[in-house]
């Protein structure tokens, strides 16, 4: 491994953190899984904190997702998709503005706590972005402007 240096001095890692790895990771769970070995047995073994190996264990993926899950939750939010698709099939596609009023309606009939604006009625152009980008199948409109008649 070549050394790295940090203005001028050799880096020295300072924390213990993550020094196990996938592999390690991997063999841990399916040991606890198939109950060859405890948690905790498995967790000094394989040099993986058992709190860590809990929470893959539940969370039944190798590596669990960063950040926040989406505001709707999953199942919510494949409702809405599936409600954006109806809509275009018979005519109707809405827009991005459409699409966050309908996510801020959406969350407020289901009673889902949201950091959506209650000023405007709708969920952010961030949650949008990311509702895009989690549903690349969804090819919305852009906003057009309304054309004066002269």
């Amino acid at each position: 491994m070549p050394h790295l240096t940090v203005l001028g001095k050799p880096y020295i890692r300072s924390t213990k953190r993550q020094e196990w790895s996938e592999e390690s990771l991997r063999q841990a769970i399916e040991n606890v899984s198939r109950k060859q070995m405890g948690v905790n047995e498995a967790s000094r073994e394989f040099g993986i904190p058992s709190r860590t190996l809990r929470r893959h264990l539940a969370s039944g993926k190798l590596k669990p997702p960063l950040g926040r899950s989406c505001e709707l939750g999953l199942e919510h939010e494949t409702r809405l998709v599936n409600h954006v698709k109806a809509l275009e099939k018979v005519g109707f596609a809405p827009d991005r503005n459409d699409v966050r009023k309908m996510a801020y309606e959406f969350a407020e009939k289901l009673g889902i706590q949201h950091r959506f604006s209650h000023g405007t009625k709708s969920a952010g152009y961030d949650w949008f972005n990311g509702f895009i980008r989690r549903n690349k199948n969804l090819s919305l409109r852009k906003s057009e402007g309304h054309e004066h008649m002269v």
